[in-house]
């Protein structure tokens, strides 16, 4: 990570002062001394720069305007249940879904102490080093909060299954899956991959496709995931049109 916000001073999240470093966690570590009040500042600051960073990202979420999308037409989602991966309310607002047929995977932006965000690239097991003092222990330190912004799918995935577990989901019975809006990205593509493990070898795979980027992904997952049964749109909508009333 080549960037982190930290609070000056003053450690109201609302009205924090910031500074950038862009040279990452040596640079930071070298803006502090090596005391250990020193390190006790560092520990501050860097868990309240991750808060500060949840907290805004919250708020952007929640500033979107969901009036933008205008859905005239009713559906019917029957047996359905649904993984939420854009810490949003819009299906059940939107789309009259029952909150408990949907699981937000990463949380939602209504909660911020839910929020899951960050990158999906393995993070390196932080050695302890802390015992050694000195900068070696500032470093310790920053790199176990700069950890936090790792959303660790193998552990995500395990939460996933036991909620859908808890929801009674009978996987041996799923017929189809539809992925909608989403890029099928690198940071959440473990998902998916352990999904088509768990599921039926008949099951059909139906994916919305927005960019040229994502139809890129979309054919890489359908290739790497060996995934016979499949069906790709260029738009959400022409998906959408199954369920309509």
């Amino acid at each position: 990570m080549s960037n982190l916000l930290l609070p000056k001073k003053n450690r109201k999240i609302t009205k924090a002062k910031v500074t950038v470093f862009p040279n990452g966690d040596v640079a930071i570590n070298l803006h502090f001394g090596k005391e250990i009040e020193d390190l006790k500042d560092i520990r501050l600051d860097c868990d309240y720069s991750y808060e500060i960073i949840r907290k805004s990202f919250s708020e952007w979420i929640k500033s979107i305007d969901g009036n933008c999308i205008s859905v005239n037409d009713k559906f019917c989602f029957n047996d359905s249940l649904f993984i939420n991966f854009n810490y949003t309310d819009t299906l059940t607002r939107k789309f009259g879904v029952d909150d408990n047929d949907v699981i937000h995977i990463h949380g939602n932006a209504n909660d911020t102490e839910s929020i899951i965000f960050g990158h999906g690239k393995s993070v390196d097991t932080v050695p302890d080093v802390i015992k050694l003092g000195g900068r070696f222990a500032g470093l310790y330190v920053i790199e176990t909060v700069l950890k936090k912004f790792y959303k660790n799918p193998p552990a995500q995935w395990r939460l996933l299954l036991n909620r859908l577990q808890n929801k009674s989901a009978n996987f041996n019975e799923v017929k189809a899956v539809y992925v909608l809006g989403h890029s099928l990205g690198r940071a959440d593509k473990h998902y998916f991959k352990q999904l088509k493990k768990l599921l039926p070898q008949n099951v059909k795979w139906h994916i919305s496709c927005f960019s040229n980027e994502d139809l890129k992904n979309a054919k890489l997952f359908i290739r790497e995931s060996k995934i016979a049964d499949y069906q790709i749109y260029r738009s959400i909508e022409s998906v959408l049109s199954k369920f309509k009333m």
